[in-house]
């Protein structure tokens, strides 16, 4: 009988086999969590309209709407973070507006937060709580804008730690003072159609400072209201 040939190359062991499947079907399964978990809006949107596209025969979708019937949230309502970045921008636009009426500001990003902070002595008379007529049109824009996008918001009101004695009557304290300014420029923001259940005011009085009380640059940086909006 001829002698049978050697096998050139031996043939892999079974269990490399399932092991090759296993690490494939691992490496897609992450590949999947990676693309869920960083989602970019504007390709999503160019997916969706290209699917409509194709079952409808013409694209419903435009400038990132979606098209009525359909269950889906509005995008920035649904990313914070797509939210955050356009409030961002709105954000730039309002300082420039607010410079413009004469009211300086800070912007502060905390991560989760936002905070506009506009320093009152443009906004208020001194141991005053009612609102400069020159400054309303400032806030007006400011309410204006935020509101499109829906965010909690919240009005505080600061000092700096002069004791309020030409109106102590009113306002013993600069607790009471800063409530009082914050409270009046809600009632601005719910006069112009910002939603109640996000609003809310606060007041600090001099217990939450940005610089020390030492000089009067210093104090005049204290006396401010803040806008913050807040993204979780």
């Amino acid at each position: 009988m001829p002698k049978k040939k050697e096998e050139e190359c031996k043939g892999f062991p079974a269990w490399l086999t399932s092991f090759g499947d296993l690490m494939s079907l691992l490496l897609t399964f992450f590949i999947l969590l990676f693309s869920m978990s960083t989602i970019n809006i504007q390709k999503f949107v160019l997916v969706l309209k290209s699917i409509l596209t194709v079952f409808r025969g013409s694209s419903d979708l435009q400038q990132g709407m979606v098209p009525e019937g359909m269950k889906f949230s509005p995008f920035p309502k649904a990313y914070p973070k797509f939210k955050k970045k356009e409030i961002k921008k709105v954000i730039n636009q309002v300082k420039t507006f607010l410079k413009s009426k004469g009211l300086s500001t800070q912007v502060v990003d905390g991560g989760d937060y936002i905070t506009i902070r506009v320093f009152s002595d443009g906004m208020f008379d001194p141991c005053s709580s009612k609102i400069n007529p020159q400054a309303i049109p400032a806030i007006k824009y400011l309410a204006e804008k935020l509101k499109k996008y829906n965010v909690s918001l919240l009005i505080a009101g600061h000092t700096d730690n002069t004791k309020p004695k030409s109106c102590a009557y009113l306002y013993p304290t600069n607790w009471e003072l800063s409530a009082a300014r914050a409270v009046n420029v809600l009632r601005l923001f719910l006069k112009w159609g910002y939603p109640l259940d996000k609003l809310s005011a606060a007041g600090f009085g001099p217990y939450h400072p940005i610089a020390p009380n030492d000089t009067p640059e210093h104090r005049k940086l204290n006396r401010r209201v803040e806008f913050t909006i807040k993204f979780k």
